[in-house]
């Protein structure tokens, strides 16, 4: 029988040790691969009912607050000539509550100080393919954010329109948690409803650099 010294069982020890460490992942960072696949239920975007799995719940609360950046637009318009355009962006997330994967939300656009966009949006993260969609409450366009990472800080990746082929890329810093003080929802019963904006925050609205 071989018999191990204790310099080759400390080495051994150590090795399991280090393979154990590379199999976990942090629970605080979430990481999409850069794949897009069709929904796997319908429209949940306004189902206020608790629903998904504890990994796509705290998914939800991660994302949820107040974020500001940069967004980056492209598309094609009606004679094929390629629009782009850059942005100072704002995205708010709510949850319905605090065990849903869906909930409401606005996006506020400015270029060169002045808001061009403004929109709130229904969203939903799907159960099979972990992607995000945003559908928006002017014009109907649906988002589909299939590519991303987001912590406690930092909240960027892509996203893209399959009916228009606009695609965003995004880079946002957490400006804010959503909390009772700060929060743009208000509940009453069990419906959710957005808060009227001021007149200067409609100032704008329209599709600004997105394609309708």
């Amino acid at each position: 029988m071989k018999k191990f010294t204790d310099t080759t069982k400390m080495m051994l020890l150590m090795a399991m040790m280090t393979l154990t460490a590379f199999s976990f992942t942090s629970c605080d960072d979430y990481y999409y691969d850069d794949y897009w696949d069709e929904p796997w239920y319908g429209d949940y975007y306004r189902d206020p009912y608790d629903r998904g799995s504890d990994y796509l719940i705290q998914l939800a609360q991660k994302v949820r607050g107040k974020w500001e950046g940069t967004l980056y637009t492209s598309y094609y318009d009606d004679y094929g000539v390629k629009v782009e355009g850059d942005y100072e962006t704002v995205f708010e997330f709510d949850q319905y509550s605090n065990k849903t994967t869906n909930g409401r939300g606005v996006e506020i656009d400015y270029l060169d100080g002045e808001q061009v966009y403004y929109d709130t949006f229904s969203w939903y993260i799907d159960e099979k393919t972990e992607d995000i969609y945003l559908k928006f409450d002017t014009n109907g366009r649906i988002m589909v954010m299939y590519s991303f990472h987001v912590d406690n800080d930092r909240f960027y990746g892509e996203m893209e329109s399959k009916k228009t082929g606009e695609y965003n890329s995004f880079d946002l810093y957490r400006y804010t948690y959503a909390n009772d003080s700060g929060n743009m929802f208000e509940t009453e019963g069990d419906a959710p409803a957005v808060k009227k904006a001021s007149p200067e925050k409609t100032v704008g609205n329209g599709k600004g650099g997105h394609k309708e």
